[in-house]
């Protein structure tokens, strides 16, 4: 019996996504951004609770990583 396995490229997924982490603290939270392995994180702090600076600087990094405002956004870390 043979076994094959497939390894899934970067560039064959149908729509690139941000990956986000965040570093929480009473005054500030740290934002990093990254569309994949092996690329340094776009790092960003912004006062707590402060969401609307939060979607500002996730809209800043899709336009700094060259993704489309529609792409999708997923979060992958919490501390």
């Amino acid at each position: 019996m043979t076994t094959t396995a497939t390894h899934k490229e970067d560039g064959n997924t149908p729509e690139a996504t941000l990956f986000v982490s965040f570093e929480l603290s009473e005054k500030t939270w740290k934002l990093g951004f990254t569309t994949g392995h092996g690329q340094k994180p776009r790092e960003r702090t912004v006062t707590a609770r402060h969401q609307d600076r939060v979607l500002d600087e996730i809209a800043q990094a899709k336009r700094r990583l060259g993704l489309p405002e529609t792409a999708p956004v997923a979060i992958v870390q919490v501390i």
